[in-house]
């Protein structure tokens, strides 16, 4: 099986952890939770497709691109559906130049605006999720990049507006709209000093997103909107920190935020495990 084998059966195992099966799982987030998808879809032989034509409007989702469009994998014989939405944070500013090419229009990549897409168009034929686990956190960094540094750590502060937009347009909306699922919060996955390269700055970022002072601060932040609405915190750092003693720092990141194939199966075992002993939330 090579090396990436004792991963690949440690999600083997994970999928067929008591309870599981029949489960569907949305992951609400960005690129870091897409490429997880793709990966447990290749490894565990799952059926794969993007959820395109009648459900998105291509001029409002970004004509043929993929990049925001929904994902499903169908995992048998563990009959678990997993299910990625692409959103674009919760800060209201303009998206910058170098990532127009994803967002499209920014009116219609806001919060929560956007859910309102989900149970008609991704969920349609499938049903409502019964776990769902949500993010927020780099399109939000970068979305700050024009914000002088100040002023930036002001709104990322703690109690200020940053976690009022996560709680307010993420994490409210989606309970309100699955009210049966299983919501959790998963933690920013902290990012290496390459992230902040130079081309941020020369195509549209007056400051690098991903200084350290900011990372901090929205992860904080995060933690903090969930547990105010009492939603469960998945939190990563100690599974990734694991892995990192054991392998290397080269083992997490490719270009200082997107992951190894190695580290998105692992997080993907730790997601599946946390799944099976996250109590149902009492409404």
């Amino acid at each position: 099986m090579g090396e990436r084998g004792p991963l690949v059966a440690n999600l083997r195992a994970a999928l067929r952890r008591p309870g599981l099966a029949g489960s569907r799982l949305l992951l609400l987030g960005d690129s870091q939770e897409r490429n997880m998808l793709h990966l447990v879809c290749e490894h565990m032989q799952g059926r794969y497709s993007a959820q395109q034509g009648s459900y998105t409007d291509r001029t409002r989702f970004g004509g043929a691109r993929r990049w925001g469009q929904p994902h499903v994998c169908h995992v048998s014989p563990a009959n678990i559906s997993i299910l990625q939405f692409f959103h674009f944070g919760v800060v209201p500013n303009a998206t910058p130049a170098i990532l127009k090419h994803h967002a499209c229009r920014d009116e219609v990549t806001a919060l929560p605006e956007r859910l309102h897409y989900l149970p008609g168009g991704l969920l349609s034929g499938i049903g409502s999720p019964t776990h769902v686990v949500a993010h927020s956190g780099l399109w939000d960094l970068l979305k700050l990049c024009n914000e002088s540094h100040d002023r930036a750590l002001r709104m990322l502060g703690p109690g200020q507006r940053y976690e009022h937009w996560l709680r307010t347009k993420l994490l409210e909306p989606l309970r309100a709209l699955f009210p049966n699922s299983r919501l959790s919060w998963r933690t920013l996955l902290r990012v290496r000093g390459d992230a902040n390269n130079q081309s941020y700055v020369n195509r549209g970022c007056a400051l690098p997103p991903y200084e350290q002072a900011r990372v901090t601060l929205a992860g904080a932040a995060g933690e903090s909107a969930a547990r105010a609405v009492n939603v469960p915190v998945l939190n990563l750092a100690r599974a990734f920190d694991d892995m990192i003693s054991e392998r290397g720092e080269q083992a997490w990141a490719v270009d200082g935020y997107h992951l190894t194939p190695d580290m998105y199966l692992h997080w993907a075992t730790q997601t599946l495990s946390w799944m099976a002993m996250t109590p149902t939330h009492d409404t």
